[in-house]
């Protein structure tokens, strides 16, 4: 009989064998289950990420677009009060100024002489145009575009 007795132990740790390895397959498809959800997660992690990175590069891209402009107009005003220093007539054009946005300002005089028949309210809309402050008499807001825009002598 010890040969059955061997056939009966070996039957019984096919059987054990057989509980392990399903339990060991459970175990390592619930892993995998587990991985498969965490990897999607982090799909979803990285799709958020790149949306951010394309939104911010938008935004880089917009602000470098405005800063360009500023620049341009900042080079254009510059250019504009270079001419309008060398200005010794009141009639001689003046050289118009762009604001922040590089367009042109409304109402900007042709000459000196326009510039000094300027009423409070159009002085205060061209300093403003110009991203100068409004206030003040006339003659204040004057002598302010007047130096602002480049004119460096006083031939009023």
């Amino acid at each position: 009989m010890p040969v059955i007795d061997h056939g009966a132990q070996f039957l019984a740790q096919l059987q054990q064998n057989q509980v392990n390895n399903e339990a060991f397959q459970r175990q390592v498809l619930d892993q995998m289950q587990q991985m498969q959800r965490q990897m999607l997660q982090m799909q979803g992690q990285m799709r958020d990420v790149q949306a951010q990175m394309q939104t911010m590069q938008r935004d880089m891209n917009a602000g470098f677009d405005g800063l360009s402009i500023r620049m341009d107009s900042i080079d254009r005003n510059g250019t504009a009060r270079h001419f309008n220093a060398a200005i010794t007539h009141v009639d001689t054009p003046l050289h118009p100024l762009v604001n922040a946005s590089n367009e042109a300002v409304p109402n900007f005089p042709d000459t000196l002489r326009e510039l000094s028949n300027l009423q409070s309210n159009a002085l205060t809309e061209l300093l403003r145009a110009l991203g100068q402050a409004g206030g003040g008499t006339v003659g204040d807001k004057r002598r302010r575009l007047k130096h602002y825009i480049g004119v460096v002598i006083d031939l009023s």
